[in-house]
């Protein structure tokens, strides 16, 4: 919802009792209920073809839908669903999505902190096994 569909819906909600709110929630419950029968074998086509890490991580989500409702209300980060899809960058510079006012500050840790220490982690984990721990 945009600044006017919030306030227009704030207004009906007082004005009208809630009847036309009402109305509206179960349009949309009817709309998500649609796309989630259309986008069925899509979507498990779609779970089908993720890597492992990312099927743990997205489990139940609906992205196709996320994806199409977010297309619906022209929401400003046309990418979110995508990234969502593809995995987030974990480390590194974060491309700027418009939708907020960027702060840009340097990522932490750095890659290469990343790398020393998950080194340490593998040496520290073969010690104490062979250790007896």
């Amino acid at each position: 919802m945009q600044g006017a569909e919030i306030v227009e819906a704030i207004m009906q909600q007082i004005e009208g009792g809630g009847l036309e709110m009402r109305r509206k929630r179960i349009s949309l419950a009817k709309r998500i209920n649609e796309l989630c029968v259309l986008q069925s074998n899509d979507e498990k086509k779609l779970r089908n073809e993720l890597p492992r890490h990312l099927k743990r991580v997205v489990k139940k989500k609906r992205l196709l839908l996320f994806e199409q409702l977010l297309q619906d209300m022209h929401y400003g980060d046309k990418k979110i669903a995508t990234e969502m899809i593809s995995g987030f960058q974990l480390v590194g510079w974060v491309q700027p999505s418009g939708v907020f006012p960027a702060k840009v500050r340097p990522p932490l840790p750095h890659r290469d902190m990343l790398n020393i220490m998950a080194g340490h982690c593998i040496h520290q984990t073969l010690w104490g096994q062979r250790a007896g721990c």
